[in-house]
């Protein structure tokens, strides 16, 4: 069991806990990684575009850049426990005490990282909308695979709600439609 006042609980296994895990090894403390999905990789998990933009990666999807980040995290032996729920945080003396949902023991640290990073918007992001309602199933699509069949936006008005790397991404692809 490592030094209670190395182990560092990192909130959320996406690349940006990935990330911070493999630095907090690498100085030398104990980071172990929650992740309330049934997988580690974040939304990368649902990038089936190849990239272009991460330095290095050239040319594999997400899907495949989440595989080699958490590969690299387990290769460095740090601990990634995945479907946990965490339902509390509570300072101790010595650091911090995560409860989680269910039958699991609390879990102490010295310290926390929240690296929770994003997750796409459903309907919810337009609740509230006057007229929403009204727009029938085939012309609303919401999430990482709204634009998987572009061809089928081809000529429509197309609205993107987000200001973020997918939001500018597919509003380019579908602006090379024309």
């Amino acid at each position: 069991m490592p030094d209670p006042l190395k182990r560092v609980a990192v909130i959320g296994a996406g690349p940006a806990g990935l990330s911070a895990a493999l630095w907090l090894k690498q100085l030398g403390l104990a980071p172990v990684l929650f992740e309330r999905e049934a997988q580690a990789g974040g939304m990368l998990r649902f990038n089936f575009l190849e990239n272009e933009w991460v330095l290095g990666l050239q040319g594999l999807t997400g899907v495949a850049m989440s595989e080699r980040f958490v590969a690299h995290v387990v290769h460095h032996e740090v601990p990634i426990h995945c479907g946990v729920a965490i339902t509390r945080l509570v300072p101790t003396p010595s650091g911090w005490r995560l409860d989680f949902a269910g039958n699991s023991a609390p879990f102490a640290a010295h310290a926390v990282v929240v690296a929770t990073g994003l997750r796409y918007r459903g309907s919810e992001a337009l609740a509230g909308v006057e007229g929403l309602a009204l727009l029938s199933a085939d012309q609303v699509a919401y999430g990482p695979f709204a634009f998987v069949d572009l061809t089928r936006w081809r000529g429509a008005a197309v609205l993107i709600v987000g200001c973020g790397d997918n939001a500018f991404e597919n509003a380019l692809r579908l602006t090379a439609l024309d």
